[in-house]
């Protein structure tokens, strides 16, 4: 390299990597993991023990300061919110659950039940979704693989 070369560039090779550092350092810093909260989303079905689900995702939550947790019970309309309970039961069941956890209860009615979940994970910013297993052993059919598929890149905990 010539007599003009800075002092800190002597012995480089020439072209792109003569730059101290080598090209990328400069141009492109490096990769930073972003500190990103957990958002916790629970989904209770018509199911007594989603209690468990909802301590599962309360150990999950309590990992991260900044975390939000979501309960979510989704009911086709024409279906009871828990079964052998009438709706007020089921409510006042699952309000005394969520409340004394300190998350945030949504309870919705669709004829969709799987686009509502999805639809509530992405405006919420879901990273975790905590749910029990399906009855239905037809992976095409059930719900933990079909919102499996609909929400990639989250983590679920089944």
């Amino acid at each position: 390299m010539g007599a003009g070369v800075p002092p800190g560039l002597q012995n480089q090779s020439r072209g792109v990597n003569s730059v101290l550092g080598g090209f990328n350092s400069h141009i492109f810093p490096p990769k930073r993991r972003i500190a990103m909260h957990k958002n916790v989303l629970v989904c209770v079905t018509q199911q007594k023990t989603c209690e468990n689900l909802i301590k599962s995702g309360v150990k999950l939550s309590s990992e991260d300061d900044d975390c939000n947790l979501y309960v979510i019970h989704v009911v086709n309309e024409n279906d009871k919110l828990l079964y052998n309970l009438s709706d007020g039961d089921a409510l006042e069941y699952l309000f005394k659950i969520t409340k004394d956890v300190g998350a945030d209860l949504i309870v919705k009615r669709s004829k969709d039940v799987i686009k509502t979940i999805v639809d509530f994970a992405d405006e919420k910013g879901i990273t975790h979704v905590v749910l029990g297993s399906s009855q239905d052993k037809d992976s095409a059919k059930d719900i933990v693989s079909k919102l499996k598929r609909k929400l990639p890149g989250r983590e679920f905990i089944a």
